[in-house]
């Protein structure tokens, strides 16, 4: 199995930039493959930019894939095709950045686990969705980012929610740093075989709070899973409750 690509980047003004690339993929049992993509961005405004890009996915069965696991010879490689486009707004005086951004996604021959059987292709995927960032500074000490997305699946496709908010805040004052994040996961398909759904929900606030007592050392003290979700992200495999640790954290330069 081997490849080459290129990709080429041009400016054609202050305002539009365009972007092209293409990898051709040699597999002794696939054959060739095309993979090319493309896109563009505009600043459409002094602190608006739109872009937009085009691409395709493509890969082969592995040799886990095709003989460890069961002989699955017949597997056939997955492709997708990828649309999205999205605007970008930021104001450094504000300390404010804002981003959304619209996906398509087909895709075909997925490859997934079938119970007593082993692997197969699974046939199409159509995924619809945004994808929504934001970080905002109100003032000189903290710092906030929040991040949502949202995908549209007319399959589940195994370990990508539905819904996926994440808060976080940032604060430092001379040698002190405290952190904080709160994360909420909706639909969340836990189970790799195709034949079951598992769908999990939880809520996850984590904080971490450190003090630099030398140049180069701080010490630190951190809480994770604060309230107790009992949860898991892969099937038969809960994951921890409560948990809290603190160190020392060494730096040489």
């Amino acid at each position: 199995d081997a490849g080459v690509y290129s990709f080429v980047q041009q400016s054609l003004s202050d305002k539009l930039t365009l972007n092209a690339g293409v990898r051709l993929q040699i597999h002794e049992v696939f054959g060739k493959e095309w993979i090319p993509s493309g896109g563009f961005s505009w600043r459409a405004a002094e602190y608006l930019t739109w872009k937009a890009s085009v691409s395709k996915g493509f890969r082969s069965p592995t040799i886990r894939e095709l003989y460890i696991w069961n002989h699955n010879s017949n597997l056939k490689p997955e492709t997708i095709m990828n649309y999205e486009t999205g605007f970008h707004f930021s104001l450094p005086e504000k300390n404010l950045k804002i981003e959304l951004t619209g996906f398509l996604l087909n895709g075909d021959n997925m490859i997934i686990i079938v119970p007593m059987v082993g692997l197969e292709n699974a046939g199409n995927i159509n995924n619809k969705g945004i994808e929504f960032s934001s970080s905002f500074a109100p003032v000189k000490d903290l710092s906030l980012v929040f991040n949502y997305s949202y995908i549209n699946m007319k399959e589940p496709v195994y370990a990508t929610p539905e819904h996926n908010f994440y808060l976080s805040c940032n604060y430092v004052r001379d040698r002190l740093r405290v952190t904080a994040s709160l994360q909420q996961v909706i639909n969340l398909d836990t189970d790799p075989a195709v034949t079951k759904v598992a769908h999990e929900d939880y809520t996850l606030l984590n904080s971490r709070i450190s003090y630099r007592v030398l140049k180069f050392a701080e010490i630190f003290v951190s809480a994770e899973n604060i309230l107790n979700q009992k949860y898991e992200n892969n099937k038969y495999y809960p994951m921890p409750g409560i948990t809290a640790f603190g160190g020392v954290k060494l730096r040489f330069q």
